[in-house]
């Protein structure tokens, strides 16, 4: 009885030694359960940063695909010029290491008379090169793109020996963006650049006057492609410090921002979390009001190492203005005694558009600047007051 229970004892710890081995290798080659592409079914699409596609094989001989890295073309033999590459392996059954398992591959055009392709050459546009003639290294090529492509390509792989024996899959191109054209509302982004806005100031003014709306996303491609895969967009909002101003005592200071200002204990300013906002839903719309309300726009100002930040809705239109038309210079302003330094940080807001599927991963940005401002409200009553004559307009 005790032998037969120490069998069970060392058969049960074999199998724990054996899973937790096996545990130890499978998080070592999936980097602890966050890369599993080892892993994935040769039959899938293979797919990287780029437009070349391989599809799956149809045949009697199985394939197998690599992305091959930029760093290792050279080592790999791919053209200095070639847009991506692929080494594509085959396995040919029941016995891989036969002498006469060698293969031959090939690659035509799908349609070689279609107008895209009439006339052209495959090899100015993809090129397969087997690692060598013996039985074991034809079996390993690397096909490399050169160029986009707008025609599909057949790619065959044949057994020399068995020549009844074959494989096929098709090489396809995907659209690859060259740039993208947006806007919101009246507001045209200068993508790349800075784009500049009139802001609306006032909080009591009609949203729709406001400068903006939904994001209107326009995609340039190029126009040589086999397939055009569908993108998903996403937009980032980063928001900024902006129209600081400085007078020349009693540490009088003051700024918008994106976010607010923290009294205590780092007496830092504390920038906005946009994550949140969806840009895509909501659109963006240049008024202080909106901003206020859906961006966390602030106004801080004090003097004396007293700060106090404030939504931006409700500051003062003229203190505004008083910035806006000062930027970058240093004055007295009437009724003060002290003289203000108004900056030229003009910029409030960094838009990041990110395009991306399984053969495209690209960011496009622009810069929001306050370019001009108007200051218009909805007028809700007008009233008079007949004893002396003044008008008086209610808002």
């Amino acid at each position: 009885m005790k032998e037969r229970t120490l069998k069970i004892f060392a058969v049960v710890m074999s199998v724990l030694l054996f899973l937790s081995v096996a545990f130890g290798v499978l998080m070592y080659y999936t980097d602890w359960g966050r890369d599993w592409s080892k892993f994935t079914s040769d039959s899938e699409e293979m797919s990287a940063d780029g437009g070349l596609i391989i599809g799956e094989e149809s045949g009697s001989i199985s394939l197998m695909s690599a992305v091959i890295p930029k760093e290792e073309y050279e080592t790999n033999g791919v053209p200095a010029n070639a847009e991506m590459a692929y080494t594509v392996t085959a396995t040919v059954t029941p016995s891989n290491d036969a002498t006469n398992t060698g293969v031959a591959w090939s690659g035509q055009w799908v349609n070689a008379s279609s107008a895209w392709a009439s006339g052209k050459a495959l090899s100015d546009y993809v090129t397969v090169t087997p690692s060598g003639d013996g039985y074991m290294e034809s079996k390993t090529a690397v096909i490399a793109c050169l160029q986009a492509f707008g025609e599909p390509v057949t790619m065959t792989v044949t057994c020399t020996d068995a020549p009844d024996k074959t494989s096929s899959f098709q090489l396809d191109y995907a659209a690859q963006p060259t740039g993208i054209e947006l806007s919101f509302g009246d507001v045209e982004c200068n993508i790349g650049g800075d784009t500049g806005v009139v802001v609306e100031i006032n909080s009591y003014a009609d949203i729709s006057t406001v400068q903006g709306g939904k994001p209107n996303l326009t995609i340039l491609t190029d126009d040589v492609y086999t397939v055009s895969p569908e993108f998903e967009v996403s937009y980032s909002l980063t928001g900024k410090k902006f129209m600081s101003y400085t007078a020349s005592g009693y540490g009088v200071e003051g700024w918008y921002i994106f976010g607010t200002w923290l009294p205590s204990p780092d007496f830092k300013d504390e920038y906005a979390d946009l994550s949140g906002y969806s840009v895509a839903e909501k659109g963006l719309y240049f008024g202080f009001k909106y901003m206020s309300d859906n961006l966390q726009l602030h106004t801080v100002g004090g003097g004396m190492g007293s700060l106090t930040a404030r939504p931006a809705s409700e500051h003062i239109p003229s203190e505004f203005i008083q910035r806006f038309t000062h930027a970058g210079e240093s004055l007295i302003p009437e009724g003060e005694s002290l003289t203000y330094t108004y900056g030229n940080d003009l910029e409030m807001l960094d838009l990041t558009v990110t395009l991306s599927n399984s053969y495209f991963n690209g960011s496009y940005s622009t810069t929001f600047y306050i370019s001009g401002y108007t200051n218009t409200a909805v007028i809700s009553n007008v009233s008079t007051d007949a004893s002396d004559g003044i008008l008086f307009v209610a808002d």
